[in-house]
Parts: C-alpha cells; sequence; structure tokens
C-alpha cells in the first residue's frame, strides 16, 4: 500500500479539489489479490500465495514454466490495477484542469457513481484500496478493469492498456481514430465497388440491346451461300462490317469463340458486395423503417437473401413447366402478379428505398441465373454437339434465345431500381409500391416497343398505356395529391427551428458529424448555419413535412409536434 500511495503521489497533482495522473510509471501495475476483511485470516494461512509490494506485474515477468507473463501475477481477474484506482474527483470550476481528450475517455467509460456528478462533488483523495465487492455494472468494454467507481478510461498501465500510456502522456483518442479509419475503408469500398459495378453493368446492358438488335436486323444473303443463314452489314468508325449467321459443319469448330457471359457475372459479384456493404452492415439504417413495420435488422437481412434465392427457384421452375408452352402467355400473366406481390410485400416490410433496391437485386439475379444457368450451358452444348460431329439440338438455342429476351425487357426496370435511391420522392411515397408497379411496367413497355420496330413490327399502340402509366406517376409524386393541409398557429421563432433541427438533423448533416454510421454529411447537405438551413427550406419541407422520411429511419426519434413545428415555420417563410 505504501509503495501504491508513493507512487500514485509521484505522478499526481492537485489543482482546484483535482486528482489528476499525469502519466503512469513503468511499474505502477502492482497486481494483488481481492481482500475484503473476511479474507483476512484466510489470507493469513496463504502467505506463500500472496503477491507482495515488490512483485510487480511487468510485461517481463516470466513464469518458470511458460512463456510470457506469470499467469499468477498478472492473469486478468486475480488483482486490480492500481493505475486504475486513481480516480479523477471533479469539484467546481476545477474541471478545465482535466485534459479534454481525458474528459471524452472518461464519458466513454461508462456509467459513474453519484460522487463523480458534479452536484455531488467529492473532496480530492488520494488512490487507496478499494474492498472485495464486485460491481454489478458493466465497467469499460474490452477491458478486465470494470469497477463501481469510475476510472479515467485513457489511464491504463503499459501491460495492460493503450501503448501510449506506457511513454507517461495520454493516448489519442483511439476509438474515434479507428471509428475514421473504418469510415474510410467504407468509403472507398463504397466508390470502387460502384464504380466497378457501373462498368460491368454498362458492358453487359450494351451487350444485351446490341445482340436484340442484331438478331432482328439479320437478313437473308442475297445471293444465297454456303451454311450462311442471315447477315447484316454494319457500319461504324469509319469501317464496313460484315456480320453472319452460320451453321457450323459437325466436327468443324471455329476457333477462336468470344463468349459474352463475364460482364453478368462482374455486375452481380459487385453489386451484391455493394447490397451487403451499403444494407447489411450498417446496422439496419437503411434497411428498415420503424414507420413501416417492426422488422429487426438481422430478420430483414434474411428476407433480403431468401428473396434471391427464392425467387429464381420460382421463376425458373415457372418457366420450365408447361405453362411456359405456347408463347408463355400464361407464365408471362402469373410472372407479373408474382411480382406485383413482392413489390408490395417488400415495400411493406423493408424501408422503401431497401425494398426498391431489392426488387432490382432480385430481378438482377434472375437475369444473371438466366445467363449462367441457363444460356451459358446451352451455348456449351452446342459446342459439345459440334466437337462430337453431331447436329445441335435446336431447342437449346430457342430456349436460350428465350431468357436472353426476358432479360432484356427487364433491363430498364433494373436500370431504374439502381438509380431510385436519388428519388425520395419514389421510394418515399405513401404508395411507393404502386409507383414502382407502374415503373416496371413503363420500362418494360418502352423496352417492347423497341423491339417491335427492331423487328419491323411495329407495336406504337403500347405507347398508350405506357404513357397512361407515367402520367399517374407525374401526378401521385406532384404537389398537387401530397399538398399537406394549411396550418394555422402563433408564429414560429427561427431559435425553435434551429433547435429542432440541431437535435434531430446535425447529427448527420453537419461539417463534423456525430452518427455512428455517417462520418461525412450526406450528399454534402450541411444545417450548421441559419443561411444553410434557409437555403434548403424546400428539401427541408420534402423531407420531413410530405414524405416524412428524414430523418433517416427516425433514428433520432423526430415527433409528429416537431415536424408540426417546422411546417409552420416553413410555411411562413413561403410567405
Amino acid at each position: 500500500m505504501r509503495a501504491r500511495l508513493t507512487a500514485a503521489r509521484r505522478h499526481g497533482t492537485r489543482s482546484g479539489g483535482d486528482t489528476l495522473l499525469r502519466g503512469p510509471s513503468r511499474h505502477l501495475c502492482q497486481r494483488r489479490p481481492r481482500r475484503d476483511r473476511r479474507d483476512r485470516t484466510r489470507d493469513r494461512t496463504n502467505r506463500d500465495h500472496r503477491l507482495h509490494g515488490r512483485e510487480r506485474c511487468r510485461p517481463g515477468d516470466q513464469s518458470p514454466h511458460r512463456r510470457g507473463p506469470d499467469p499468477r501475477r498478472c492473469r486478468p481477474g486475480r488483482g486490480r490495477c492500481a493505475l486504475r484506482r486513481a480516480r479523477v474527483r471533479r469539484a467546481g470550476s476545477a474541471a478545465h484542469s482535466i485534459p479534454a481528450g481525458v474528459r471524452d475517455a472518461d464519458r466513454r467509460a461508462g456509467p459513474v457513481d453519484e460522487d463523480r456528478q458534479p452536484g455531488h462533488a467529492q473532496p480530492a483523495q488520494p488512490a487507496r484500496r478499494q474492498g472485495h465487492r464486485r460491481s454489478r455494472r458493466p465497467g469499460p468494454a474490452g477491458g478486465h478493469h470494470g469497477r463501481r467507481r469510475g476510472c479515467v478510461a485513457a489511464l491504463r498501465c503499459p501491460h495492460h492498456g493503450h501503448p501510449a500510456a506506457a511513454r507517461g502522456h495520454f493516448p489519442p483518442d483511439a476509438g474515434r481514430r479507428e471509428r475514421s479509419v473504418e469510415a474510410l475503408i467504407r468509403e472507398w469500398l463504397n466508390i470502387g465497388l460502384r464504380w466497378v459495378h457501373l462498368i460491368a453493368g454498362i458492358g453487359w446492358i450494351g451487350t444485351s440491346l446490341y445482340f436484340m438488335w442484331l438478331d432482328a436486323s439479320l437478313t437473308k444473303p442475297d445471293p444465297p451461300r454456303s451454311r450462311v443463314e442471315s447477315e447484316a452489314w454494319l457500319l461504324h468508325s469509319g469501317g464496313f462490317y460484315l456480320v453472319e449467321r452460320r451453321q457450323v459443319p459437325p466436327g468443324q469448330l471455329p476457333s477462336p469463340i468470344h463468349w459474352f457471359k463475364w460482364e453478368a457475372a462482374m455486375t452481380w459479384l459487385t453489386g451484391f458486395p455493394l447490397l451487403v456493404l451499403i444494407y447489411y452492415t450498417t446496422r439496419g439504417v437503411y434497411l428498415v423503417d420503424p414507420a413501416v413495420s417492426s422488422v429487426t435488422p438481422g430478420t430483414a437481412v434474411l428476407v433480403g437473401i431468401g428473396l434471391l434465392v427464392i425467387s429464381w427457384a420460382v421463376y425458373d421452375l415457372l418457366w420450365t413447366s408447361p405453362l411456359a408452352r405456347e408463347g408463355g402467355r400464361a407464365a408471362a400473366v402469373l410472372s407479373w402478379i408474382l411480382l406485383v406481390a413482392v413489390v408490395y410485400a417488400l415495400t411493406h416490410v423493408l424501408s422503401g428505398r431497401a425494398a426498391y433496391v431489392h426488387v432490382g437485386a432480385m430481378l438482377g439475379t434472375i437475369m444473371v441465373a438466366n445467363v449462367w444457368m441457363r444460356i451459358v450451358p446451352a451455348q456449351r452444348e452446342i459446342i459439345a454437339a459440334a466437337e462430337a460431329g453431331r447436329t445441335p439440338d435446336r431447342t437449346l438455342s430457342t430456349r436460350a434465345k428465350q431468357r436472353s429476351t426476358h432479360n432484356s425487357y427487364v433491363t430498364f426496370p433494373v436500370i431504374f431500381t439502381m438509380l431510385s435511391n436519388h428519388y425520395p420522392g419514389t421510394y418515399g411515397h405513401p404508395l411507393n409500391w404502386l409507383i414502382l408497379v407502374l415503373l416496371i411496367g413503363v420500362g418494360a413497355g418502352v423496352r417492347h416497343v423497341m423491339i417491335a420496330r427492331e423487328k419491323g413490327r411495329p407495336a406504337d399502340w403500347w405507347l398508350v398505356p405506357v404513357t397512361a402509366a407515367l402520367a399517374a406517376v407525374i401526378y401521385l409524386t406532384s404537389p398537387a395529391w401530397l399538398a399537406a393541409p394549411a396550418r394555422g398557429g402563433d408564429p414560429v421563432a427561427f431559435a425553435a427551428v434551429k433547435d429542432v433541427i440541431d437535435r434531430r438533423c446535425v447529427s448527420c448533416h453537419s461539417r463534423t458529424p456525430t452518427d455512428d454510421i455517417f462520418r461525412i454529411a450526406p450528399n454534402g447537405v450541411t444545417f450548421d448555419t441559419p443561411e444553410s438551413i434557409r437555403a434548403r427550406v424546400e428539401t427541408i419541407r420534402d423531407r420531413t413535412v410530405v414524405l416524412k422520411n428524414m430523418p433517416l429511419g427516425n433514428k433520432t426519434g423526430m415527433t409528429d409536434a416537431e415536424r408540426s413545428l417546422l411546417a409552420r415555420w416553413l410555411d411562413e417563410e413561403a410567405r
């Protein structure tokens, strides 16, 4: 005890009632068994097992039979670190003498006792040994020094704590630094995956549109040539190209053959990790919305992954059944009904933004599975037949072409779902499921008109229902439909508005966000100054009053009364 008090005095200072450790000693951590008065008799009979003051916990202490520190002296849970017994007593105005890093660490250290609150200030006392009383409150996460009495979390012994403590100064804010590094890694993973995903998607969609056009543009050769089924002359980049569709003689396989399959694979292999990064590893910030359902983030993740697997199984089973014969009209109608049901269910389970993206991920997964599980195997069978000298089965080519056509029809709706997170007026709408169904119909209808024109059989009448669906979407998202009733009441002071925004919005939308997910203000929108708030009054109205999808997932708990207050102030600003 005397050695411990001497060490504490040597490294402590008093200033206005504060006891503060400036830096730990190399040999300050003295591990002693926990004792209380009932243990004294037992300790007298077990003197050989007691650790004396001269036996200190040093990183170099070795056990005769094992490497590393002696577990009898340094094993966590058998003693207390003397350094962590030195508490900071805050009294009156003396709190300013505590460095900011220590005060922050002390706040993060968890619950503290009443004697540490400003209203229950106690006089400074030197470090002293505490009785054997186990705390029921957890100590700081990640350590073995949990105590009922609060300790400065930044002060650790050289063997058990932060390496900076062994150098005689307070450690940096390691937690914030680690979070900043994590945010940086996530940000660049997001950028890299999005970039590659977009590039791969452009290549895949481009080849899909090109070959659909090419198949429709091929004509019979004039004059006819042996084994040439059809051909097309192309002009591009100052040169002429002749593309022929030929019958390959048995046993005469041309080489090399260029396959168009890796674009689809790369699109999915970058898209799924992007889905996991943004929606599955952010603790449900984007995935769930308490205003939509009470589903937990874990359950929502299972719903999303299960959807990708089950949707492909149901789709493939449907289009290999007898319903897909004779043009597949029955299978097409049933597929549309199932798609509407999935859209409705997802928008009532997940957040609107997550529901839109998961519908796109479902359709994209079906497209990739069509390529790798139906189109590519058919092409491999055609090659195997040509190598073996057999005539390829024409049914394989027909089925592969059918799946390729499905992919082409779904292309435009998938592109919209990829971009939908930029348009909260759609996914944040009360009828977001209906808007998505209509937009899927618009995309597929426009693609049908394009394919019909390429085949020389125009179906321009399809533009009538497509235009009607698009007009319905525009009306639903217009102020005429979303207009809120006029609100009366006393004038709202800007100070009250600023207080609501500071408490509910600035944790994310600030130059220095304090949110645990966002380290940079989303979309670069900040509300730190009155000028920045007034410059975005329309955005504030749309997101907090009309659509009510901000704060994101209502993470900060904005109430209806606060939204009403903002609405009244916004109405006054509009006048």
